[in-house]
């Protein structure tokens, strides 16, 4: 029994999720309306070959293992709820406050890494222009019209430096509460 080749639609979502780009771009590259591109994505329209021709390049720097329900291998995961610490029985009012400190150490920490995440999306995204752009630039003679050109110098290829800033700071002030947190745990279980 033979695999289902990819659909139209769901490549194109796929190419969008991979490179971080919005509708409106893709559009724009494939010289259609965001409408029209729309209806491409929901396949209620098909390619045509010219079409085709401008959006394979890009198609074939998505690795072909990557699967549209797998998460994990588009963008890290956002991190997880932390649970709140539960109190049992009567405590005294110093167990209390170690007990909302504790807690506010490991809500804040998520809140940072929530915050991070931003962050690590760009920086992957980043990787995969770097990754895809000298191939882009050097195959194809569409990609190297005036506005195609330009439009692929925009790209982005790494972090600026105030964003990594902010991403590093971001998760050193999490693992400083991460590590408060576990000292407060340590406490109350004593």
């Amino acid at each position: 029994m033979g695999r289902t080749p990819p659909r139209a639609g769901y490549m194109l979502a796929d190419l969008r999720r991979y490179f971080g780009l919005p509708q409106w771009e893709v559009a724009g590259l494939l010289r259609v309306s965001e409408d029209y591109y729309r209806l491409l994505e929901l396949e209620k329209r098909t390619l045509n070959i010219r079409q085709m021709g401008r959006i394979l390049p890009l198609l074939q720097a998505v690795p072909a293992t990557l699967a549209a329900h797998d998460r994990e291998l588009w963008e890290p995961s956002p991190p997880a709820l932390p649970v709140a610490v539960a109190v049992s029985g009567t405590a005294s009012p110093y167990q209390n406050a170690v007990e909302g400190r504790l807690d506010y150490c490991r809500h804040t920490a998520w809140k940072l890494r929530l915050a991070a995440h931003t962050y690590a999306v760009q920086a992957r995204v980043a990787a995969r222009w770097a990754e895809a752009l000298p191939t882009l630039r050097a195959t194809e003679p569409f990609y190297s019209e005036q506005g195609v050109a330009e439009w692929l110098a925009a790209r982005e290829v790494a972090l600026s430096p105030t964003a990594l800033s902010k991403w590093h700071l971001l998760l050193a002030r999490a693992t400083g509460l991460d590590a408060e947190a576990a000292e407060l745990t340590t406490l109350l279980g004593a």
